[in-house]
């Protein structure tokens, strides 16, 4: 049977207990919010700014240049790891008013935690100011009500890694730029077991189930958005559950794993999308340039490029090629007691020089105009440099709902379980529900907290 390609034409349960973390962070905001104070120069306790990624010999120069230009400034940076237990020690030390004046907050986070950030004096940060310097995807994220919850240095987005040896032996000269071109690709790419044609000898793209491909949520996310679906309704509710569009993209994932069409090349029982791919037992992979370094760690002599995330069409004027963000940003706790120093450090470490040193030495893409004017032909990273300019997100209430619901729906269609319309359907209620009932506990208890 024929894959059934998606239109892709253009055209415009149980609920996790996630709301307790946001009635969390609102309570850190009554906390704090009698806290907010400046301090003249003298006896000025140190700025306090927690990291994920970044070790001190990366953000040296950027806070030794802050603070050469803010006199008797102090900046204390602390690398907190690991990066999954990240979120709660941060909760953790703001509820027991020991936080951070500053930390990173992935874009994803900000509807959950936009009621504990203290926004941008907008004489410092104007929102225009935002729109002209960085990619339109950090206003969209991070601009909420008409002020500046925090500022990035860098913006990844999704694009496809291919290795370059199976595809030339596959007299496949180019990399491909379109989603029918990938089906193309894996028809010939793919490789099952002689012995036991049930098992995939080789991958011809790690897509299509859930729990083991790596970011799957992101990339259904791109894949509806790609399609023209409707992401969200006029209050901020999830849309997608009865959208043909969005039912067209979950169908196309995930017939990449079901074994009646002709582009089946994944199952539920394949590696790891990041081993296969290093491994060299796949020829295309979807993912983030911070897995660059992973992928060399596993297997140095993997002969890999990088292209753009296929389209669906190219050269439509009314569907413009989009990509998918994910990223993080600096943001100040409204507990602070430095709120003007904590401010102009963001807006000082933001700035073009400093991005453009923490670009070298940590290797992430730009999220500057300027600097991806810079390195859109960079050879390592300029594929995504230049995908910033086209990368979006979707306002998700809560993005780990979100990541369990579509890696649990995909799965459930992969297994038979489901079909792609009930399980569509079922992951639109199940997030539904979920952003309701938090709104829901936010308003009961009268306390502060964002649209969802």
């Amino acid at each position: 049977m024929r894959s059934s390609l998606p239109v892709l034409s253009g055209r415009g349960s149980n609920l996790h207990p996630f709301w307790k973390l946001g009635v969390l962070l609102s309570a850190v905001v009554l906390l704090g919010a009698g806290c907010v104070r400046t301090t003249g120069l003298r006896n000025r306790p140190p700025l306090i700014v927690w990291g994920v990624f970044d070790n001190a010999d990366t953000m040296k120069p950027l806070i030794q240049g802050f603070e050469n230009q803010r006199r008797g400034a102090r900046v204390e940076y602390k690398k907190i790891s690991p990066v999954d237990s990240y979120e709660q020690q941060l909760l953790r030390a703001l509820a027991e008013n020991r936080g951070p004046d500053v930390f990173l907050i992935h874009a994803s986070w900000m509807p959950r935690w936009q009621g504990a950030l203290l926004p941008a004096p907008s004489d410092l940060v104007p929102v225009r100011a935002v729109q002209e310097e960085f990619v339109d995807t950090v206003a969209r994220d991070l601009v909420v009500n008409g002020r500046v919850l925090a500022l990035p240095l860098f913006v990844d987005s999704l694009a496809l890694y291919y290795n370059k040896d199976l595809l030339n032996t596959a007299g496949v000269a180019r990399p491909p730029r379109t989603w029918k071109e990938v089906h193309e690709i894996v028809r010939r790419v793919t490789k099952f077991n002689e012995d036991e044609p049930g098992q995939i000898d080789r991958h011809g793209i790690a897509m299509g189930a859930g729990k083991n491909v790596n970011r799957a949520p992101d990339l259904l996310s791109v894949l509806m958005i790609q399609n023209g679906a409707k992401m969200l309704n006029e209050k901020g509710l999830p849309a997608f559950a009865t959208d043909e569009s969005a039912l067209q993209a979950l169908t196309f994932y995930t017939d990449f794993a079901n074994s009646t069409k002709d582009v089946y090349t994944w199952n539920l029982r394949s590696d790891y999308s990041l081993d296969a791919f290093a491994e060299g037992e796949t020829a295309m992979m979807v993912n983030y340039s911070y897995h660059m370094g992973t992928i060399q760690a596993k297997n140095p002599r993997l002969n890999v490029g990088i292209a753009p995330l296929p389209q669906v069409e190219l050269g439509s004027s009314d569907n413009p090629p989009k990509t998918y963000a994910g990223y993080w940003a600096f943001a100040v706790s409204r507990q602070t007691v430095v709120p003007d120093e904590a401010w102009a450090f963001v807006r000082s470490l933001t700035q073009t020089d400093p991005s453009r040193a923490y670009g070298k030495t940590s290797g992430y893409p730009p999220a500057r105009r300027d600097l991806v004017a810079e390195l859109q032909n960079d050879t390592r990273i300029g594929v995504f440099a230049k995908q910033s300019l086209i990368a979006t997100t979707w306002r998700q209430a809560d993005n780990r709902v979100v990541d369990r619901v579509f890696t649990e729906a995909i799965d459930a269609v992969v297994s038979g379980q489901d079909s792609p319309a009930g399980a569509l359907r079922r992951a639109g209620e199940q997030i539904i529900a979920a952003a309701v009932a938090f709104q829901e506990e936010v308003t009961r208890r009268g306390l502060e907290g964002g649209p969802l």
